[in-house]
């Protein structure tokens, strides 16, 4: 007898610690163990004791437009938390190889992980609704069954954390996340698009040297040069910072100066164009 209620206070106790406690750990051991078993011993020990999760491609119609969206559902059990990432900008979208394999490692430890393609992350263009878009795809998420009445939240990567933050500060369905990360995402759009363009950070009250990563410093300014008003000074400048990886070369910058940097001195900016360091490069 003593032994029988014995083990039902143990019992009793992992249930009671079990969402609490006992699952988080368990979760992480997963997505630890998944991601960094197969780069240590070429073998990924998640794969052997969790069932491989159904991964699910689909078109949403989000905003105005259908966007491809990527469901990694867990192998087991019906309802799980739910976490939207949102992917950098990598050309290669929702294929791309780190995010889908955090993605099963995710699912493996029982996410219900959503990965929306967002085109203007992907094709590294800026977009006026670009928060409202990213949130309206994060009530996607809250609607599915599978992860309805689970706490639910989302985690960017470097400028598509930037743009998850920014959304998550406005009203709307990230409002009600359980949680909103980001990993290498910008403080805003400004002071990222100059340390991009200028090469430097701010730290500490002083100017640091910095090198950005190269799709970055290239597609970023090109992005921001669509908004300047001119057509033909649109043009020049896109064709010269792709032709320079993103910087202007040093002949570019003496004809601008000679010609009295049209772009900006005879107001051709659009009002989208406020970062001091573009419009004067």
């Amino acid at each position: 007898m003593t032994r029988q209620v014995a083990l039902f206070i143990v019992v009793l106790l992992i249930a009671a610690l079990w969402r609490p406690l006992l699952r988080p750990i368990g979760a992480g051991a997963v997505i630890v163990g998944d991601i960094y078993s197969g780069a240590l011993w070429d073998r990924n020990v998640a794969a052997v004791v969790t069932p491989p999760p159904r991964i699910d491609d689909t078109i949403v119609r989000i905003g105005n437009a259908d966007m491809r969206v990527t469901w990694w559902i867990p192998g087991w059990g019906t309802r799980h938390p739910g976490v939207m990432l949102v992917n950098g900008a990598t050309e290669f979208g929702n294929d791309d190889s780190e995010t889908r394999r955090l993605s099963d490692a995710l699912a493996r430890a029982g996410y219900f992980v959503m990965l929306p393609e967002f085109p203007f992350i992907k094709a590294g263009t800026l977009e006026r609704e670009a928060t409202a878009i990213i949130d309206e795809a994060f009530a996607r998420l809250q609607d599915r069954p599978e992860a309805r009445g689970m706490p639910t939240g989302a985690f960017g990567f470097s400028v598509g954390g930037g743009m998850l933050l920014a959304a998550a500060s406005r009203p709307g369905s990230l409002e009600h996340a359980s949680y909103v990360g980001a990993l290498g995402a910008y403080f805003d759009l400004d002071t990222y698009l100059a340390s991009v363009l200028g090469s430097a950070q701010r730290r500490n009250g002083a100017l640091e040297p910095w090198d950005p990563d190269p799709v970055v410093r290239l597609r970023l300014p090109v992005a921001a040069a669509q908004a300047i008003a001119d057509p033909a000074d649109r043009e020049r400048l896109s064709v010269a910072l792709r032709a320079g990886g993103g910087r202007l070369s040093d002949d570019h910058r003496r004809r601008r100066r000679r010609s009295h940097s049209p772009a900006c001195s005879r107001h051709r900016c659009s009002k989208r164009c406020t970062t001091t360091s573009f419009c004067s490069a």
